[in-house]
């Protein structure tokens, strides 16, 4: 068996990341431990959704009908889901600001 020689310096290093690894495994019980936010049931009235505005920020579509079902992004277009369905209400933001929409049916 080779035996290796840990410095002061290693020992230190080694102690961090041990007290790391601890304090996130205490925030991530923390987290499990805490009821998963719920979308708000975005069969919200056709009268909310026809308050969205072109322009708008992710903040204010996130005040207006809560928080997506699902986001998809790539490069340029972001599209928050408010349905299990890809063919549902959805709105679509370039980069940052809504560009567009689908109301529920």
């Amino acid at each position: 068996m080779i035996q290796q020689q840990v410095g002061a310096h290693e020992v230190q290093r080694i102690e961090r990341l041990e007290k790391f690894v601890l304090n996130l495994s205490n925030r991530i019980e923390q987290l499990e431990g805490q009821p998963q936010r719920q979308s708000r049931q975005i069969s919200a009235s056709k009268t909310t959704w026809r308050k969205l505005r072109l322009g708008m920020t992710k903040n204010q579509v996130r005040t207006l009908l809560g928080e997506p079902v699902r986001i998809d992004g790539g490069a340029v277009l972001t599209y928050w889901y408010y349905s299990k369905k890809s063919l549902g209400p959805k709105v679509l933001f370039d980069p940052e600001r809504v560009y567009g929409w689908e109301e529920p049916k």
